[in-house]
Parts: structure tokens; sequence; C-alpha cells
């Protein structure tokens, strides 16, 4: 029980699964759910990228 967090996502993941393969979740309530999905990505990405601190890393120079 060390790492909970990844315990609990891959039991979302087959969660995630076992609903779509079921066929219970309609169609376009998965091209919604793929869309906010693609929505977070892109939001953590951009996260991400806000987080460098770009001055620094031109100081720090290209590596040999």
């Amino acid at each position: 029980m060390d790492d909970l967090g990844g315990e609990i996502a891959h039991l979302f993941a087959q969660f995630a699964v076992a609903l779509r393969s079921t066929g219970v979740v309609p169609g376009p309530v998965l091209d919604v759910a793929k869309w906010l999905q693609d929505l977070a990505l892109t939001a953590a990405l951009f996260g991400l990228g806000a987080a460098v601190d770009l001055p620094r890393l031109v100081r720090t120079g290209a590596r040999t």
C-alpha cells in the first residue's frame, strides 16, 4: 500500500475498460469523455510548460 495513487489509477483504468466493453455507456458519452481527457492532458502539459524558467534554461546552455 505504498503507492496508493498508482493502485487507484490502475483500478480506475480497469473500471473504465470494463464499462466500455460492456456497452453500458453510450457512444456519445464516450466521445465527450475522450474530449475531456484530451482537454485535461492539454491543460496538464501547458502547466508543465508554463513552469519552465526560460531565462535559467538559456543560461544553462545546450548539452555537449
